[in-house]
């Protein structure tokens, strides 16, 4: 069993609270002898006995519904074994392909997760192979085709698997297929807008981790509060713990040959969950200016570039993926 939500868990510590309530009301009441109802002790200890039981099972039944009110905010899952998906029963396989997943040995453990659906399948059995940056390119798949999933890098995209997993649903409908998604599990991946219908059956197969630190250069903006040359740079703490992180700075002439040269390098110590701004001074000349967080964990998110203005246009072609368009920027 897994948990989409695993940072809500601790809130399941609260189903005490009816415990906690019935030991306070205890200890508040005061047990005093009256002489003259000693002869109704030996009548009236049944129906006490029975009193007492009956607030003992409302105690675990509000307990129980608390707690189940709790877990459900952490949004439960079930892992299912890959071997009782049922023997000759295709599968659709969403891959989540996003940057999240070089994360220290997650895409690792994806490749084994997809190695493990291969050593199950059945001679004739068939797997489509979608991934979360391509959702509409479906492969299909044979045991004997295995060695094509060597081919299946991360793409370094942010995509979500929401047009990934409609896909699947769909094509699974068609072909009577089984869906399994391998995912980290980032909230980023799996928004709450994904529904799956009732009928089908969608096997996560959890390959991330509950505990990790991961540091990242959010984005950098011309600080015009200050002056022209004049960068702001933000830094964030996308983990539970704090982290201290040091920024570099360095920047290439826009003439050609440039070298890249050393600038500034500042330290910046973070909090769970934090951003903040680090301003950094530009060069006075035309050039390209990189940022770079050393000592992480994450590598696509760790670097960040910026250019000042140059002294004509400069066409950059810019190429987002295999599915979508090319176009030019120019500045």
């Amino acid at each position: 069993m897994g948990f989409a939500v695993p940072n809500l868990l601790p809130l399941v510590g609260l189903a005490a609270l009816p415990v906690l309530i019935h030991l306070i009301s205890r200890l508040r009441l005061r047990r005093a002898d009256f002489p003259s109802l000693f002869l109704l002790q030996s009548v009236r200890r049944e129906r006490f006995s029975w009193l007492r039981l009956k607030e003992l099972l409302l105690l675990i039944l509000r307990t129980l519904a608390l707690t189940a009110l709790l877990l459900s905010l952490t949004r439960p899952y079930l892992r299912r074994a890959l071997v009782g998906l049922g023997t000759g029963q295709d599968l659709i396989v969403v891959i989540d392909d996003s940057y999240s997943m070089t994360y220290g040995s997650r895409w690792a453990r994806a490749k084994e997760a997809l190695d493990a659906i291969f050593n199950h399948l059945g001679r004739d059995q068939r797997v489509w192979i979608l991934t979360g940056s391509q959702p509409d390119t479906a492969r299909l798949l044979y045991r004997t085709q295995r060695s094509t999933i060597d081919s299946i890098k991360p793409s370094y995209t942010s995509a979500t698997l929401e047009r990934s997993v409609a896909k699947a649903v769909q094509l699974a409908r068609a072909e009577r297929a089984a869906v399994l998604v391998i995912t980290d599990l980032q909230e980023r991946a799996l928004p709450a807008t994904i529904k799956t219908p009732q009928d089908l059956a969608v096997t996560l197969i959890d390959v991330g981790e509950s505990d990790f630190a991961n540091a990242g250069i959010a984005g950098v903006r011309a600080n015009n509060r200050l002056n022209a040359r004049n960068l702001e740079v933000t830094i964030a703490n996308y983990s539970r713990h704090p982290v201290t992180r040091v920024v570099s700075c360095e920047w290439r002439a826009a003439s050609p040959g440039g070298e890249w040269r050393t600038g500034e390098e500042k330290v910046v110590p973070l909090k769970p969950q934090d951003r903040k701004l680090v301003d950094f001074a530009a060069p006075a000349e035309p050039a390209t200016i990189r940022f770079q967080l050393e000592e992480d964990s994450l590598e696509p998110d760790n670097s960040r570039y910026w250019v000042l203005p140059q002294s004509k246009e400069t066409p950059v072609l810019v190429v987002q993926s295999s599915e979508e368009a090319a176009g030019f920027l120019a500045d």
